[in-house]
């Protein structure tokens, strides 16, 4: 009987437990595989994966490979290299799964359905008018924003792509560095509270890695360049260009407003990203824990900061 090869392919990949699992899952099902991990250079992604499907090929008995995982940071390469893409893959652009038919190779992108799985099976968390945040802006984050809107999910933010744009206009426009920084300070609390320790969610956890190393680069490029290393590349990170920023991903449909009464914080207000100033000013005053404080005052004035806050003045 002739072994299966498969394997895992990115850069880097020693990351990955998709070895250990599949070895676990032929152990169970008496199946005759073989999957290792294909370490792939930045700029030879294509040719590692075609060489390692071509060996064996006309050698009577030889393991034969019949595909491959696709990991960080080539997820939206291998597109280039199917024949044809599932749905789903076709709609990310991303594909974490080679099959090497004969007549052509064929991808697809299980990054979503295995998240979805984990969040409302595994968990029994339910996703239908869930409010999201997605840490990553990468292939895995790609290959899992259409499955979520299929689960029904309300709302779906970025939150790397939220830094990215924060960032790059606070070097380029406003010369904040501060700032800057407190956006990513602001994306890794969001990484320490994502715990999805799944292979998509590793992944996805990788890549927010990554776009922070990158947006520290210009202001702290000596750290940045040994994270960049630690994170598996072997390129300077100066090389690597700035994060490619998905307008489409910072669209909201609404918005998180803080309440102050008297400057003091007194509560939060989630308002439709089109709700008129009169609207939030309305749903502001009838707020129960500002009427707390406002009780057997006069309301002298209420300030709106358009996306950002109302504050009441009452004496």
């Amino acid at each position: 009987m002739t072994t299966d090869r498969y394997a895992v392919a990115g850069h880097p990949v020693t990351h990955s437990r998709s070895p250990w699992i599949h070895a676990r899952f032929a152990a169970l099902t008496g199946q005759d595989i073989d999957y290792g991990r294909l370490p792939c250079p930045l700029d030879g992604f294509a040719a590692a994966v075609r060489a390692f499907a071509a060996d064996g090929v006309g050698q009577p008995g030889a393991p034969r490979a019949r595909g491959c995982n696709v990991t960080v940071p080539f997820k939206f390469e291998a597109p280039a290299l199917c024949a044809g893409l599932t749905p789903r893959a076709a709609l990310a652009q991303a594909v974490n799964t080679l099959r090497f038919d004969p007549e052509g190779w064929q991808g697809d992108n299980t990054d979503g359905a295995g998240l979805v799985a984990d969040i409302t099976v595994h968990a029994g968390v339910p996703l239908a008018g869930a409010t999201l945040l997605l840490v990553g802006a990468g292939g895995a984050a790609a290959g899992v924003l259409g499955p979520l809107i299929e689960a029904g999910v309300a709302r779906l933010g970025s939150a790397s792509e939220q830094a990215i744009a924060k960032v790059g206009d606070d070097y380029a426009r406003r010369h904040a560095f501060n700032t800057a920084i407190a956006a990513l300070m602001e994306l890794m609390n969001a990484i320490g509270k994502f715990n999805d320790t799944s292979e998509q969610g590793r992944a996805v956890r990788h890549e927010a890695f990554e776009a922070i190393v990158l947006l520290l680069n210009p202001i702290t490029p000596h750290i940045s360049h040994e994270l960049w290393h630690r994170l598996g590349h072997a390129d300077p990170v100066i090389d690597a260009g700035w994060p490619v920023l998905d307008e489409s991903a910072l669209v909201q449909d609404s918005l998180q407003l803080v309440i102050q009464v008297n400057g003091k914080l007194r509560g939060h207000l989630e308002m439709p990203a089109s709700a008129s100033r009169e609207e939030v000013e309305a749903a502001a005053r009838a707020n129960e824990n500002v009427l707390r404080f406002v009780d057997g005052l006069t309301i002298r004035k209420v300030i709106v900061v358009p996306g950002k806050l109302v504050n009441i003045v009452a004496s």
